[in-house]
């Protein structure tokens, strides 16, 4: 069975599986872990999710920042699992949505083909206004304006 975690500094991890609630529906196979949140221990939600592992699990665990506190405790703690643990750091909801949604089994190439995929889903969205681009207009007169007075 694919077991995921979700691992991060605040609430991102929540936010992220409220995310795959609304664009993936089950989501029962994927548990959250907050770091330096009231009420949340990370270190016991991480280490209750990997003594729940079993030998049959496929387990996938998506950290924020990698070398940040949370990913450095989870892979400390993975390498003491007797199961593989994959660990992806710096993930986003493309990311994880594409790997929560493949079929098992899951292998090193998926992973790292579907983190190529999210990378290049990232863009930037340039919107054309005609409202900035008279805006600028009017800036490029005061702005030549300005230079001929400079001369007087």
């Amino acid at each position: 069975m694919k077991k995921i975690l979700i691992a991060s500094h605040g609430r991102l991890a929540e936010g992220m599986l409220s995310t795959l609630n609304i664009i993936a529906g089950d989501t029962t196979n994927i548990t959250t872990a907050s770091g330096y949140v009231e009420g949340h221990d990370i270190k016991k939600e991480v280490d209750l999710f990997i003594d729940s592992l079993s030998k049959t699990d496929e387990t996938i665990i998506f950290t924020d920042l990698y070398g940040g506190s949370v990913n450095q405790y989870i892979t400390e703690k993975a390498a003491t699992c007797h199961y593989p643990i994959n660990i992806i750091s710096g993930f986003n909801a493309p990311l994880v949505l594409s790997i929560a949604l493949l079929p098992d089994p899951i292998s090193k190439s998926d992973i790292e083909s579907q983190i190529l995929q999210a990378r290049d889903g990232m863009k930037l969205v340039e919107i054309q206004n005609p409202l900035i681009e008279e805006h600028d207009e009017e800036l490029d007169f005061f702005e030549t304006h300005d230079k001929e007075n400079e001369h007087d």
